[in-house]
């Protein structure tokens, strides 16, 4: 009976034991000297000096050792969340240097074979001051740090190919939004670490929030606003085709248009506005705004048909489609039989054509076709905090 009892106390303590191993952190070992380093009377071989050597230790307390011909250095270590990701070992030491931390992580720098760069965006007050801890962890290798202050584009600070960087303190002499970049221009890449700290100044507000907050500003601009008289089929001057291009500007982010067939379809636009809220219209007095703008659910539209079918394409396309030859079109709105229609759609086309024909007979339609770009632009902005 009592073994039966003891199986699940031991069962508990092999897993406790298990949980503790399980918790390891990996760290940079940075000698000052060259030497033999020896980690729990393990020796892991020669290590030169200034040279970072990554680690893989289990929580708790490690014992390192550096053996330099007849000295012996020695660190007792205590390895848990808060440990530093750099350990010096056989070095003076650097007065302590506490802040608060922003950045702590571990980077696959991408190398020259790509144009990937590490970049951390941070907000800092003015007499600030960073302190930067990063080492690459290859043997062989470096990296380029710098910092550029967002707004203004001007670069703060910049350190070109180092290895390893201790508590290296930068000033901040405005405060602002600031980029933190990090490369190696290693054929095939790197690993490196990096920290970053934050010591406020001291007339800095408590509660300084360092991460900016991104806003959207949305800005439109009305490309097209025309009428065409599309010819029926049985005119004798005029064919029963047209294509008109539209040119949305390259940084659209979503567009709007509207077609309208022949008089009473255009009226019905322009009384629109009159039956809008005075609060809404205060915006714009061009419904096909408010409607991208999503201050309004829809745009008026007929319940008739006419005889108006139309497809947007490209500028070539269209020459194919006016002159009676084979012809491809976007597949994203097209339509047959309209009196009116409209759409919101996002993306922009750099050529683009809206392309009509008549399949009446012997009526002529006079069709008004609008359209409203949209440019979404994003910007960052420091949250004040009372």
């Amino acid at each position: 009976m009592k073994k039966i009892l003891l199986l699940p106390l031991a069962f508990l303590i092999i897993c406790k034991i298990q949980a503790q191993i399980s918790k390891i952190k990996q760290v940079v070992i940075v000698p000052c000297k060259s030497g033999t380093l020896i980690i729990d009377g393990v020796a892991f071989g020669t290590i030169t000096a200034d040279d970072a050597n990554r680690q893989t230790l289990t929580f708790g307390e490690h014992y390192l050792q550096l053996k330099t011909g007849n000295d012996k250095i020695n660190l007792t270590v205590t390895i848990d969340e808060n440990t530093k990701n750099i350990l010096k070992l056989g070095c003076e030491s650097p007065s302590e240097i506490t802040g608060i931390r922003l950045i702590n992580k571990q980077l696959s720098l991408s190398g020259l074979l790509s144009d990937d760069m590490e970049d951390n965006i941070i907000g800092l007050d003015k007499d600030d001051n960073l302190i930067i801890n990063a080492a690459v962890i290859n043997k062989k290798g470096s990296a380029t740090i710098f910092i550029t202050e967002v707004n203004k584009g001007n670069e703060i600070y910049r350190k070109q190919d180092f290895k390893v960087l201790e508590n290296e303190k930068i000033s901040i002499t405005s405060k602002g939004i600031y980029k933190i970049s990090i490369y190696t221009e290693a054929l095939f890449g790197k690993d490196a670490i990096l920290t970053i700290d934050r010591v406020p100044s001291k007339t800095s507000n408590p509660k300084f929030n360092t991460t900016p907050k991104r806003i959207y500003d949305t800005s439109y601009v009305e490309v097209l606003k025309t009428t065409a008289m599309v010819y029926s089929v049985g005119n004798l001057e005029h064919q029963n085709k047209t294509a008109i291009s539209i040119n949305l500007p390259a940084n659209t982010s979503y567009w709007t248009y509207w077609i309208g067939v022949d008089q009473e379809a255009q009226d019905k636009l322009k009384n629109f506005m009159k039956d809008l809220s005075p609060v809404i219209s205060v915006f714009s007095s061009n419904p096909l705004v408010l409607y991208g703008m999503k201050l309004i659910p829809s745009l008026p539209i007929m319940n008739t048909t006419a005889s108006i079918n139309y497809k947007f394409m490209n500028t070539q396309n269209g020459r194919y489609f006016v002159n009676g030859l084979a012809y491809s079109y976007y597949k994203f709105k097209h339509a047959d039989n309209i009196s009116t229609d409209y759409s919101l759609i996002k993306g922009t086309l750099p050529d683009l054509v809206l392309a009509m024909q008549n399949e009446s007979s012997l009526i002529g339609h006079n069709v008004e076709i609008r359209v409203v770009a949209f440019i979404i632009k994003s910007r960052l902005i420091l949250e004040e905090s009372e």
